[in-house]
């Protein structure tokens, strides 16, 4: 989808298209989105995708690297490699993997998720499914983290927490519940994280 990301008839409010959407859809078509102007609305356009395992890009340079740009986005999911994948973790990590709903698994654009478990943990176990051209696939690994597992730095921490709060606006936008804010609220304290789209949040 490529747009200003400027609603001007039938349903205006962001929030109202991205439940709506999200809502009909159910993850069965994935939605890449693309702005095409600094301006664009990104909350409207990162969450539409968000929510349908997407991914958005608002072209900030400006118009004359349109042609430039869709082709990359447009080759990035060109070659699917499984679609509708779903990753289920074992023990602590089983609600602390995120995005919990990713995009499609495509050989030209890297899928990356982010999980937090205890320091003490020893090995991650986790299951993958989905749907080739060949069928349904299903594969089960197994990582050894004392052995395996390279040290990293506080960017990673803060890779989770940001992707934690996508998830709890994403979930704030469908149920309107305001406990999702609150916890938003939490995380970006304790991880140093500005809140994106804080004036389209309730106070």
């Amino acid at each position: 989808m490529v747009t200003d990301g400027r609603p001007t008839a039938g349903v205006l409010a962001s929030s109202d298209i991205i439940a709506g959407f999200a809502g009909k859809n159910k993850g069965m078509l994935p939605i890449f989105t693309v702005g095409t102007i600094q301006t664009a609305n990104a909350y409207l356009l990162d969450l539409l995708a968000y929510c349908n395992r997407g991914d958005s890009l608002i072209i900030k340079s400006g118009r004359w690297d349109i042609p430039i740009i869709l082709p990359r986005v447009s080759r990035e999911t060109s070659r699917p490699v499984l679609k509708d994948v779903r990753f289920q973790f074992a023990g602590e990590l089983r609600d602390e993997v995120f995005p919990v709903d990713t995009t499609h698994l495509y050989l030209d654009k890297p899928l990356l998720l982010y999980g937090r478990c205890p320091s003490s943990t020893g090995k991650v176990v986790f299951r993958a499914a989905g749907v080739s051209k060949n069928g349904f696939g299903d594969m089960v690994f197994s990582l050894n983290l004392k052995d395996a597992a390279k040290s990293g730095d506080s960017s990673i921490r803060k890779k989770w927490a940001e992707q934690k709060i996508y998830y709890l606006i994403a979930k704030y936008t469908e149920k309107r519940d305001p406990a999702y804010i609150y916890e938003v609220r939490r995380l970006s304290k304790t991880y140093g994280v500005e809140i994106p789209y804080e004036k389209e949040l309730p106070k």
